[in-house]
């Protein structure tokens, strides 16, 4: 019976559907090979097979363990053993196996499948192995894992705090170590964050978020108000995320407590404000001696000469130098005067210089004491001249006793010396707390420091205006009359001595009409 051509023989069609598979196993994406039993044999390689082995088609026929060697050491016998005995199918991801290719050991990862074949009779004939080489998505994988740890690492060295936003639902993962920053615990509301931020920098973090909206990068400090009334300084980055459409989505950030660096650096700011203080105090008093030693040499050269002059001339006469006939007790008088003027300069000078003592003790001084002392002490010159002399309430300041002594002692004195002989002296002392609009009037005055304002007012001969600069230079005198004895050093000794207290003296006056001396010294130190 001829066979019907629409119908081939089962052997033909069992043939056509073998190359068919064949085909597909020798065109599939992955590695695939056939294990004949018993011994393995290779029976078929797909070319992906033989490159992962890197071996060419003279590996088919051959024992997987000729051609692999490794096969015992990685441990895939005892795998197709477990096949062969138990029928089942074996599965193993990313495993890592090592090879030799192009002559040198490579480590790689596989997913691989090992599965029994069976005959038509249902008799297991060999083992189906499938490999899929994963090893740039491990590696990759590795990396982003190794990079997340350092990035850990990093921000727990750095004790910060990390949070995501989705800025659609306004909700917040954040970190534990940013809920401890924050002071708050499982919560997922961002408006629950927020409203930790101190009223007062509320708005800047506003304005921060507004422009991360513009830029993408978010950047801000301000301080927290915790639950337990405690404030905490934290310092906040971030970066927006956007979708394809360009609308923002989240926001990623981190967040580091800085309470103890803005306490370091107000307490730095401190300092250097201090030091800069301290600096500006030693440039003017180095400005000040740098005038003091320009008076002293003019001193030297006029007024401790002038004297000697006269001593080495009138020496000169007694000496028979100037003629025979000379009246020798008047040459000697006016030899005694000016040896006399010579040591009076020599003494204020040396009181003069002992005022830039360097660390003087300052203790507290009743200004009320020191005036009662000072006014026993002229008492015969006020009682001579019958002046009047008031004195209202006055402060207890810190001070160099000895310097505040000898200030209000110069002061007081140079009002009755420059008495007006037409009229009875009148001396007035008054004092009163610094108003802050009269202390801004002075830029050397500390903003915030209190101080006490001394006036001392008299109806003496006064002086013009316009020579006030110079009563308070050493050796400078207005008035040259031999009714007003001295050597201009007494204001001199004033200025110095306020200077060494951080105050201020200065003074007003006009021909005829009596003159004021204020002084405005620190309350506290």
């Amino acid at each position: 019976m001829r066979e019907n051509a629409d119908n081939p023989p089962a052997t033909v069609m069992e043939t056509h559907h073998y190359q068919q598979a064949f085909q597909l196993l020798m065109r599939a994406p992955v590695a695939i090979c056939m294990l004949k039993l018993p011994d393995f044999v290779i029976d078929l390689a797909n070319p992906h097979m033989l490159e992962l082995w890197d071996r060419d088609t003279n590996a088919i026929g051959k024992k997987i363990t000729e051609v692999f060697t490794e096969v015992d050491q990685q441990g895939f016998s005892q795998m197709l053993a477990y096949v062969v005995k138990t029928g089942n199918v074996f599965h193993e991801n990313e495993r890592a196996v090592t090879i030799i290719r192009n002559g040198k050991r490579d480590l790689l990862y596989a997913n691989f499948v090992f599965q029994p074949h069976y005959d038509e009779a249902g008799k297991m004939i060999g083992v189906l192995a499938v490999a899929n080489e994963v090893t740039a998505q491990v590696l990759a994988r590795k990396k982003i894992a190794q990079a997340e740890e350092t990035t850990r690492l990093a921000v727990d060295a750095a004790h910060l705090g990390t949070y995501e936003v989705n800025l659609e639902t306004q909700e917040i993962i954040a970190s534990p170590r940013f809920s401890q920053i924050f002071g708050l615990e499982n919560s997922t509301l961002r408006a629950d964050y927020a409203n930790l931020i101190h009223p007062d920098d509320r708005n800047a973090r506003l304005l921060a978020h507004e422009e991360a909206l513009k830029t993408g990068n978010l950047e801000y400090e301000a301080r927290l108000s915790r639950k337990n009334k405690s404030i905490y300084w934290v310092k906040v980055s971030g970066r927006i995320l956007y979708d394809s459409h360009g609308k923002p989505v989240r926001l990623l950030g981190i967040a580091q407590d800085i309470t103890e660096q803005k306490v370091l650096s107000d307490h730095l700011q401190i300092k250097i404000a201090e030091r800069t203080r301290e600096l500006e105090l030693a440039n003017q008093q180095l400005a000040r001696s740098n005038a003091e030693l320009e008076q002293f040499a003019f001193v030297t050269s006029h007024d401790l000469q002038e004297p000697l002059r006269k001593i080495q001339m009138f020496s000169s006469i007694l000496l028979g130098k100037s003629g025979p006939k000379i009246d020798r007790s008047e040459y000697t008088r006016k030899i005694a005067d000016s040896a006399k003027r010579m040591t009076t300069l020599i003494t204020d000078l040396l009181d003069f210089s002992r005022l830039a003592q360097l660390e003087p003790t300052f203790s507290k001084i009743d200004l009320n004491k020191v005036l009662k002392d000072i006014l026993a002490d002229f008492e015969l010159m006020i009682q001579q001249k019958k002046a009047k002399i008031k004195i209202n309430t006055l402060a207890v300041v810190p001070g160099i006793p000895s310097q505040i002594n000898q200030l209000f002692y110069n002061l007081l004195g140079n009002s009755l010396k420059f008495s007006d002989p037409q009229k009875q002296p009148e001396i007035s002392i008054d004092g009163r707390l610094l108003p802050g609009d009269k202390k801004a009037e002075f830029p050397a005055l500390a903003a915030d420091r209190e101080y006490f304002e001394i006036t001392v007012s008299d109806n003496g001969i006064g002086f013009d205006q316009q020579y006030v600069d110079r009563i308070f230079v050493v050796f400078q005198r207005l008035n040259i009359s031999p009714d007003y004895t001295g050597h201009g050093i007494g204001l001199a000794i004033c200025k110095k001595i306020i200077a060494n207290h951080n105050g201020i003296i200065y003074a007003k006056g006009a021909p005829g009409a009596g003159a004021v001396f204020t002084v405005i010294l620190p309350l506290h130190l």
